[in-house]
């Protein structure tokens, strides 16, 4: 059987896993289940089991290109589920200021990109810059972002000890109105 990185909540209990994703899981979950800091999604969708994580050691990322695009291949299989993968890295020994989470986010995205065989879809602008731009990864358009430890202006955006890379098809806010 093949190995595979992407975990649902059934898997964190079942397979050996590093300590600090274990602390920084529960870390997570407590935050996102709060309903005065939490994104409405993740807090809808945690507690259904919707959510899909993984973890990024420091020293090897080699299995981020296929567990994002097996989670690509799960949100296809049922799209009206609004699931977001949730990569945690593995954390500093000692925290670090918001332009190291910063940079190390962007490494992560760079790395994706020279690791993904698809061409970069024609809808989508290739410079972050631009306005109409998002993350892409199988000719997919993602809503990526980073929660840091070093986030303490925003509560949503600290969830623990590790930083939390987040990715979630843009297709799944396709209706949403404002107010949802």
């Amino acid at each position: 059987m093949k190995k595979s990185y992407l975990l649902d909540q059934n898997s964190i209990t079942k397979v050996p896993l590093p300590s600090w994703f274990n602390v920084s899981y529960t870390q997570f979950q407590q935050a996102v289940l709060k309903k005065d800091v939490s994104c409405f999604f993740g807090r809808k969708a945690e507690p259904l089991g919707e959510l899909r994580y993984s973890f990024l050691p420091h020293a090897d990322w080699s299995h981020l290109p296929k567990t994002l695009k097996e989670f690509l291949e799960l949100t296809k299989q049922r799209p009206l589920v609004r699931r977001g993968l949730f990569v945690f890295v593995e954390p500093e020994e000692k925290e670090q200021p918001l332009q190291y989470y910063r940079r190390y986010f962007w490494d992560v995205l760079q790395y994706l990109n020279t690791q993904d065989d698809k061409a970069w879809p024609v809808h989508t602008p290739r410079e972050p810059e631009h306005h109409l731009w998002s993350f892409c990864f199988e000719e997919e358009s993602l809503f990526s972002f980073a929660d840091a430890p070093a986030n303490k202006q925003r509560k949503t955006r600290d969830l623990g000890q590790s930083m939390v890379i987040g990715f979630q098809p843009t297709i799944i806010f396709e209706g949403l109105e404002g107010t949802e």
